[in-house]
């Protein structure tokens, strides 16, 4: 199973020890597979807006059926915001 599939979330929660959804944030560049796929299953959504330009993987176009909880432009900026902003990401994993 590859994402946006459900059951690839519900493994990697499993994996985590079963928290609650919204106390998981997934973090990634694809907005079918990754942001429309971790919010359908209650999971936080961090998209990073800049796909490595060699990265092989396929891409999704963006649309308008979901909001991310926050977008970055790289995996970079994700420490200092988490850091910034903790009572907006409590309890996360």
């Amino acid at each position: 199973m590859i994402k946006p599939h459900p059951e690839i979330f519900a493994e990697a929660r499993r994996q985590l020890g079963d928290p609650a959804p919204d106390a998981i944030l997934h973090v990634g560049d694809d907005w079918a597979a990754d942001v429309v796929g971790a919010s359908a299953v209650g999971w936080r959504v961090a998209y990073v807006r800049h796909k490595p330009g060699d990265s092989p993987l396929p891409s999704s176009e963006r649309d308008e059926t979901t909001t991310p909880d926050v977008e970055i432009d790289t995996i970079a900026e994700l420490s200092d915001l988490l850091a910034a902003t903790p009572a907006a990401f409590p309890d996360l994993r």
